[in-house]
């Protein structure tokens, strides 16, 4: 991991002040999309060192910003795990915090198998036409109608994919990671 030179402190403080930087960067992103990694960390000062700071880190010492371009995961309730899909590869968090350990696994050939659309509960998983007339779908005539009968209409929506990797299943919804349900599924089917 690339580290703040503190050796020859005026020769390097420009590459010093671009590191740190992007460390500040890369930890408020983290702390506005996973609010629960701030509560992961150990100290409750503004210098802590614990889940969030880590990735920020560690991400920034390889020169990676973090952005809605990218999916990053936490399945910190269940693996200990918060997993960041960048450009093709794969980085694997892993955080033990009764044994203060950590360690990052860097995939570059991960296979992705499959993926699931979960719809909750079933009856939001179809087109409701909710029109004031009380018609729905297979009881009106479309023939002769004009747009405002589609005002009110519930389209369906994904609660959360299951992401099937060679490794692990993943469930990813906008709650556990860092981009919207609809961001997500076009990040599955195009960038993974």
């Amino acid at each position: 991991m690339k580290k703040i030179n503190t050796v020859d402190l005026n020769e390097q403080l420009q590459e010093n002040i671009a590191l740190a930087s992007l460390i500040k960067s890369n930890g408020t992103y983290l702390g506005n999309k996973f609010k629960d990694l701030k509560e992961l960390d150990p100290w409750k000062s503004s210098e802590d060192t614990g889940v969030l700071y880590f990735i920020a880190s560690y991400l920034s010492s390889e020169n990676i910003k973090l952005s809605d371009n990218y999916l990053i995961v936490s399945d910190m309730d269940n693996s200990k795990k918060v997993y960041t899909f960048l450009n093709k590869k794969l980085y694997v968090f892993y955080f033990d915090k009764e044994e203060d350990i950590a360690s990052v696994e860097v995939l570059d050939n991960y296979k992705k198998i499959s993926f699931t659309l979960n719809y909750s509960p079933r009856k939001y998983g179809i087109y409701r036409l909710n029109n004031s007339d009380g018609y729905g779908f297979l009881n009106r005539d479309f023939n002769n109608v004009n747009g405002r009968v589609f005002e009110n209409t519930t389209n369906p929506d994904v609660s959360f994919v299951t992401l099937k990797l060679d490794f692990v299943d993943l469930e990813i919804s906008s709650d556990n990671s860092n981009l919207d349900i609809n961001s997500i599924i076009k990040y599955v089917e195009e960038s993974i």
